[in-house]
């Protein structure tokens, strides 16, 4: 399986050295390997430890925190637009 991990680096805005790309692409295959054992598990006819419907959710009180300070995240982003961050695109198409 090859992972694309140039196409990783430009959605997660990320520059690898070529050494730390190998040991991605390792990384990211280890994993999906993984998940394609645990699609081959038959789980027809086991019965479910717990339903989350059973249990109560636990609830706080609201409390204010300090957040991250805008001009800090204006300042690490690689592009904002208007005081927003502008990510890479995700999904292609036609222009909107």
């Amino acid at each position: 399986m090859e992972v694309d991990i140039k196409r990783l680096e430009r959605l997660a805005l990320l520059k690898l050295s070529d050494e730390e790309e190998k040991a991605l692409s390792k990384d990211v295959e280890k994993i999906i390997g993984f998940f394609k054992q645990l699609d081959g598990i038959v789980l027809e006819g086991v019965e479910p430890l717990f339903h989350v419907m059973e249990k109560e959710a636990g609830v706080r009180e609201d409390s204010v925190e300090k957040g991250i300070e805008k001009l800090w995240i204006e300042r690490s982003a690689a592009k904002t637009i208007d005081g927003y961050v502008v990510g890479p695109r995700t999904i292609t198409g036609e222009e909107s």
